[in-house]
Parts: C-alpha cells; structure tokens; sequence
C-alpha cells in the first residue's frame, strides 16, 4: 500500500535532536506514512543514527548525500516522496502525535492544496503558543492565504508545520543556496493553489536554540531575507494589489531584522551595508509609520533612528522589555 503522506527530514549534525525527532514521526496516529531522512553530508555521528533508526522501522528510508544545503536536501526529499502528499519537518524539533492525521485528514476532506498546524515554541525553561489563537479549523483561498501569511497572525512562512501537494511541490522547489528558504518558497507555492486548510492547535514544536539564525550575528548570507520578501512585494503588486501593505510590511519587517542583526553583532564591521539598510528605513519612514501592521514599538524605535541609531536601540530596548514582543 502506497504512503498517504512523505515525511521529509532534512539532517546535518542534528546527533543531539534527531532521535527525538524521529521517534515522534514513528509514533504517529497515521500510520501510513514514508519517513524520508536526508543526510546533507553531516560529519558527526548523525549518519549512522540515521541508518540504524531505518533498522528500526520500516517506513524510515535513508538518503546520504554531498553536503548541499535545507533547500537541496528537502528538494532531495520531495523527489524521493513516493506519497501524493508532503511534509517537512527540521531534524531538531519534533511533532504531536496527531500532526500528520489531523493535517491529512484537512487537506483530504476539504480538497485543499495545503494544510496547516499551529506552532508550540520550546524554550529554555518554557513553552508558549506561536498564535494567540490555539483552536478551530478554517479555510482560506489563495489571496487570504497569502495575507494571513504576511500578517503572521494565524499563519507563518515556515514550510514545517504544513502539507502539500507533491504535484505542486514539483513547479515550485526551494531555491537551492539560499538561507530563509521559506520566505523564498511559501508565497509563490501558495500562487498555484486554489485552497489552504489551517488547524491551530499547536502540534509541531519548533526549538530555539542559542546561536541559530535569529539569535547569531549578522552574515552577509542574511540579507537573503530582505531579497525574499522584496521578490514577495513584487508577487503581490502583481497578482493581489490588496495587499500591498501587507507586502511592503514584511519588507520593512525584513529590514529592521537585519538592522538588528547588525546592531547586536559584536565587531561588526560592513559599515557601508549597514548604512544602506538604514537609508532605506529612514526614506520609508511615513511609510512604516503608516502602516497598520507594524507595531508600536517598531514605530517608536523607527523615530528613534531618524535621530541616531542609539535612539533607535534605546527606544527598541525600551519597549521591548516592557511588552515582549516589539512586532507582529
């Protein structure tokens, strides 16, 4: 009997996460399903965990392959899928035990393109919700898709958490040596499709870690975000013009990323980079003032950097410590 859905893990030197990992796919209430684990050239002991974890359970296959990257090692993946149907899931976090039925049953019984759960933050010393909502199941057709997405309400562009079409996964691969290989696919994938199903109980639990791309410093590789959501900006100005303030958010979301990178990296030196970058911000200023998806704290600390950039880490600082969470 063929798989209902391919689970695609992408590996490299992941030998302290991966065998909790897989053993939250094995565990799954839907049993049918493919486990395609993809050594991405990983030097530790990664590789050999993977082959005697495929002893152990027949659905686990093993792809060993030159060190290539997220993208090449998923694009590997969705190859090799032998499902109509398919998953991703990072090699250092893992899912509930109803993930992948709950996501089958959605895309199945409502003759969707793509299937969402909500997210479970691991931490240190807790675990949160990603989205305030964390119950119910609804439909979005493409254009609210693609806004719920960019408001990163009720939706993120991660490609873990969620199901797609092998079909579709086929026209639109990840763009091989990219970093922030989601903002780069999610967007033009959701253009080929008609309907998405989001549940938002939060089943896949995404771990932070100390030193991953959000909290290490700044590299010229990361300004292949700014680049994503621009090529997402163009997308939208095109085919959905409605929402190019959600748009021109994200792009002005991945900006300030950036700037803060910069900012927090210790001995930084790109001093002309970091210039443009904040060329750019203070030429949009009304325009990040104006729009209604950038938060208040944004907004003050965007003040703040029409003076100096200490104002702006200042009043960035500031804010944050009072309320968390300084943007959507």
């Amino acid at each position: 009997m063929s798989p209902k859905v391919t689970v695609v893990v992408p590996v490299y030197n992941v030998e302290k996460y991966l065998e909790k990992c897989v053993a939250s796919l094995t565990a799954q209430t839907l049993e049918n399903i493919e486990i395609i684990l993809v050594d991405d050239g990983s030097s530790d002991n990664s590789p050999a965990m993977c082959d005697e974890l495929a002893k152990t359970d027949s659905r686990i296959k093993v792809i060993h392959k030159a060190n290539g990257g997220l993208s090449d090692a998923r694009n590997f993946g969705i190859d090799a899928a032998s499902a109509e149907y398919v998953g991703f899931v990072d090699s250092d976090d893992y899912v509930d035990e109803k993930m992948f039925e709950t996501l089958y049953e959605c895309i199945t019984t409502e003759n969707a393109d793509m299937a969402a759960v909500g997210f479970m933050g691991v931490y240190e010393n807790e675990m949160r919700p990603a989205y305030k909502k964390t119950s119910g199941r609804f439909t979005a057709e493409t254009e609210e898709t693609i806004k719920l997405i960019l408001d990163g309400e009720n939706a993120s562009v991660s490609a873990a958490n969620k199901l797609y079409k092998k079909s579709l996964l086929l026209k639109n691969k990840f763009l091989k040596g990219k970093t922030s290989e989601d903002a780069h696919f999610i967007i033009p994938y959701v253009c080929l499709t008609k309907k998405a199903v989001f549940d938002m109980a939060p089943m896949y639990y995404y771990v932070h870690h100390e030193g991953t791309i959000t909290t290490s410093g700044y590299k010229p590789s990361d300004l292949s975000i700014i680049e994503a959501y621009e090529n997402n900006y163009k997308i939208v100005e095109k085919k959905f013009p409605k929402l190019i303030k959600d748009a021109q958010f994200r792009v002005y979301w991945s900006y300030f990323y950036i700037l803060d990178k910069m900012l927090n990296t210790k001995n930084f030196k790109d001093k002309a980079k970091k210039k443009e970058i904040i060329a750019f911000l203070r030429k949009n200023y009304k325009g990040i003032k104006a729009n209604p998806l950038v938060g208040g704290g944004r907004k003050l600390a965007m003040s703040g950097l029409m003076v100096s950039e200490l104002f702006y880490k200042t009043f960035l600082y500031a804010y944050s410590k009072k309320y968390r969470k300084i943007s959507k």
